[in-house]
């Protein structure tokens, strides 16, 4: 596997759009024309993905979100790959859980694994 880049980190919060006046008006970081929860570099790319604490996320049946009380969370880093079979063997060879998702319309496959630490990792195959 290459990791090529971060992709974006997921926050999840229990009032986006606070979270999202912040970055828009705070940081100047423009929300996508697509998605107003995403929020784009200076480049347009987006990077930080907003989100409610109640959101449903692919990744959630397989490792339940517990929201903070009193900040918001990463809920994941997401990282650009390459290798999804290979990276998908390596898991199950080193007996590490993880979870699969395919999002077909973005030509997008994924793999959720928690590092050592917890922070759950979003591995982004796309066209791989």
């Amino acid at each position: 596997m290459i990791v090529q880049s971060l992709d974006h980190v997921n926050i999840r919060v229990k009032n986006p759009a606070a979270t999202i006046a912040f970055f828009n008006d705070v940081l100047g970081m423009p929300s996508s024309p697509v998605r107003a929860s995403w929020l784009t570099d200076a480049t347009g790319k987006p990077v930080v993905h907003v989100g409610g604490a109640d959101s449903a996320y692919p990744s959630d049946s397989w490792r339940p979100f517990e929201a903070s009380d009193d900040s918001g969370v990463i809920h994941h880093v997401a990282l650009l790959c390459s290798g999804f079979d290979a990276v998908l063997a390596r898991l199950r060879e080193c007996g590490l859980d993880h979870n699969t998702n395919e999002v077909p319309q973005m030509n997008l496959r994924q793999i959720f694994v928690a590092e050592p630490g917890g922070v759950l990792l979003e591995l982004n195959f796309r066209g791989d």
